[in-house]
């Protein structure tokens, strides 16, 4: 979990760089008429909404998971991710 949470603050992180740094450099950049390589990046909200998003997400299913009546196990959350999970392109299991 530990390691799910910082790989997490990554994702999150670049993708404020990518909006903050390499898209309003290149918008200014193509406003001004400079001259100017584009730069082809990972747009990685996909990654960052598989992990957020509300009632969908992989927080939202762990705290589902967290409220469950009885034993709650990592099967049971594993199970929880993969049925609601299982068709996202960019979701894989261990499973």
């Amino acid at each position: 979990f530990e390691q799910f949470c910082i790989n997490y603050c990554n994702e999150k992180l670049q993708q404020l760089f990518i909006e903050l740094i390499l898209r309003q450099e290149q918008d200014e950049y193509q406003r001004e008429g400079i001259t100017w390589q584009h730069i082809e990046y990972f747009n990685n909200q996909i990654i960052v909404d598989l992990v957020e998003q509300p009632h969908k997400g992989i927080i939202s299913i762990l705290d589902e998971a967290c409220l469950t009546a009885g034993k709650v196990t990592d099967t049971v959350c594993l199970d929880s991710m993969n049925k609601k999970l299982g068709q996202h392109p960019h979701y894989t299991s261990r499973k």
